[in-house]
């Protein structure tokens, strides 16, 4: 007679939480070579493993602003509000207002054209930007325009009103002739005419006299973009964020995600959808871009693929924004056992390799 005590009893194996790590690489696609450049023979072993073996696909997204937005729910007004999200996201409160991007920049005559330098290669001083500001300000008060500087090289601008008016993303914009990428819409002639009167102004500046006595480029212009009035709290499917793009900070906030700067590492909690944005690349050629790219894959792709070989990891998901298309490529442990898949120089992989 066998008697209950003689069965063991079941055992209960709980399940292992791990989460999913989606990466966002704003500057995945190395900058295109000019006529005197060499394809760099920088290696990303890990990167290239991704790409070559994960599962990929696409669809239309134009900036990192765009997919940010849409990741969080946020609806386009006539722009992606990415102005006063991100001021929201410095620490300050955009209110009711509607806020406009006024990134200070460089503009540089060639022939006929007027290109835009990004406002990385101007090294702001936070001096320089108060002074600039002041001029500013004093001068449009009258018309009720208010420029606001978290970050020296971040300026925003609040309107008195709610302008007719589509703009060009600072990202779009660099390295461009600018006099076809202004603001277009119903306002927009009011809007090059403040574009004309801040250039008069930043022109006259002493601040700009001594930088160009310096040697450094002067703060010239500013690039209207992104502008619109702080969307209402939305629902993400996102648990958790790391990154540090004021952008970010503010969805998070208007989400309710927990984020951290990207100094915290990569401590993640134990489960759910976490989302890392890592920095853009210096402006440059493929020489920065490589060192850029060198620095990310040390401290992030390496290391999180071997999360993922070790089971911390459940998936692990790389995405960037190339020529108008959101690319992603999304593995899994098992998809590493891919052997048979070769892992080529990632330009390559990327359909950005010169003939």
């Amino acid at each position: 007679m066998l008697h209950s005590s003689s069965f063991s009893r079941p055992i209960l194996v709980r399940p292992v939480l791990v989460p999913n790590v989606t990466l966002f690489i704003p500057s995945l696609p190395p900058p295109p070579l000019d006529g005197f450049g060499e394809p760099s023979p920088q290696r990303f072993p890990a990167l290239e493993r991704i790409v070559a073996r994960g599962r990929a696909g696409s669809s239309d997204c134009m900036t990192l602003t765009a997919w940010l937005c849409e990741s969080f729910g946020i609806r386009r007004q006539l722009d992606w509000p990415a102005a006063p999200i991100s001021l929201q996201g410095e620490g300050e409160d955009p209110g009711r207002s509607f806020w406009l991007c006024a990134s200070p920049v460089h503009l540089q005559v060639h022939r006929d054209q007027l290109v835009l330098l990004p406002p990385a290669s101007l090294l702001i001083p936070a001096t320089e930007s108060q002074a600039l500001l002041e001029t500013l300000n004093r001068h449009f008060s009258v018309d009720g325009l208010l420029f606001v500087a978290p970050h020296p090289q971040r300026w925003y601008l609040r309107l008195p009103s709610f302008p007719d008016l589509h703009t060009v993303a600072l990202d779009d914009a660099i390295g461009r002739d600018i006099n076809r990428l202004l603001p277009t819409g119903d306002d927009c002639m009011h809007y090059h005419g403040l574009f004309n009167e801040v250039q008069m102004l930043l022109h006259a500046h002493a601040v700009n006299e001594n930088r160009e006595q310096s040697g450094a480029l002067a703060i010239n212009s500013v690039w209207f973009w992104e502008g619109g009035t702080l969307p209402p709290a939305t629902r993400a499917s996102w648990t958790g964020a790391r990154g540090d793009l004021p952008l970010l900070r503010g969805l998070c906030h208007l989400g309710n995600v927990p984020v951290a700067s990207l100094s915290t590492g990569l401590n993640f909690p134990d489960t759910g959808n976490i989302l890392v944005v890592l920095p853009e690349g210096p402006p440059g050629d493929r020489s920065d871009w490589a060192m850029h790219m060198t620095r990310l894959e040390q401290d992030w792709v390496a290391p999180l693929l071997q999360k993922l070989r070790a089971g911390k990891i459940q998936r692990l998901d790389v995405v960037t924004v190339q020529s108008g298309q959101a690319r992603h490529w999304t593995v899994s442990a098992r998809d590493l056992w891919k052997f048979w898949v070769p892992a080529g120089p990632l330009a390559g992989q990327l359909g950005t390799a010169e003939p």
